[in-house]
């Protein structure tokens, strides 16, 4: 169980996973109310190496980007 809340940034202001050919697993966890000024204000999922995200019994709400 995890929460990230609360956060900000330039780019991503809640979780980045980097794409390193694994799985970023979230189960029970909380991704809310994480801003960023220019894209993915909750959780950006880089695929540039095969990277995968499973999300599970996990809420994600109320994160703003204009991206």
């Amino acid at each position: 169980n995890s929460t990230v809340s609360g956060n900000s940034a330039s780019y991503v202001g809640g979780i980045y996973s980097d794409g390193s050919a694994t799985a970023t697993t979230l189960n029970f966890s909380t991704v809310a109310s994480n801003t960023a000024v220019n894209e993915a204000g909750g959780l950006f999922q880089d695929l540039t190496a095969g990277g995968s995200s499973v999300i599970k019994n996990t809420i994600v709400a109320d994160n703003s980007a204009p991206t």
